[in-house]
């Protein structure tokens, strides 16, 4: 004889909550520390080339400041970062965005950073406390872009963990 009970067919529904006994839902992973701090990068730097771009097209007054933008141009793809970053929420198109934005923006400020330090003699004219702040800034940008990208944590909270090799769900 069975020790478990039939099924009724005419009881009401059980709930199947994914809620644990606190309150709070077990199923989807937190948002890991590379995409808060992606989304603090995407903040401050919208809010910096912002101001430095509303003070350039006001110096300017006619069009050739809009001219001299291209399409890469930090100022328009960190605010469509940031957008994708606040409303973006868990959808692949937000981490294939944002990604290419961090690592796009890694790599111009490197570039920018490197050509500075190489052509203008930066070396000589001021401290090398300021050069290792700059250095301090670009590593972590990169190290930020490279957890966002490759990091498990960030893949988990996008979904993104099982096409990874060796990765366990």
């Amino acid at each position: 004889m069975k020790d478990t009970e039939p099924i009724n067919p005419y009881a009401a529904p059980k709930a199947q909550s994914l809620l644990a006994e606190d309150g709070k839902d077990i199923s989807l992973p937190r948002r890991p520390r590379s995409v808060k701090w992606a989304t603090f990068v995407f903040v401050a730097f919208t809010l910096v080339m912002g101001l430095l771009y509303w003070q350039a097209f006001n110096d300017l007054g006619d069009r050739k400041f809009w001219q001299k933008m291209s399409i890469f141009d930090r100022a328009l793809l960190l605010p469509i970062g940031l957008g994708l970053s606040l409303f973006g929420g868990r959808r692949e198109i937000a981490y294939y965005v944002n990604s290419g934005i961090l690592a796009l923006l890694a790599i111009i400020i490197t570039w920018q950073l490197f050509l500075k330090w190489l052509l203008d003699g930066a070396f000589a004219k001021v401290f090398m406390l300021d050069r290792a702040f700059e250095a301090l800034v670009c590593c972590l940008l990169c190290y930020l872009s490279y957890r966002y990208t490759v990091g498990l944590p960030s893949r988990r909270y996008f979904g993104l963990h099982k096409d990874l090799p060796g990765a366990s769900a």
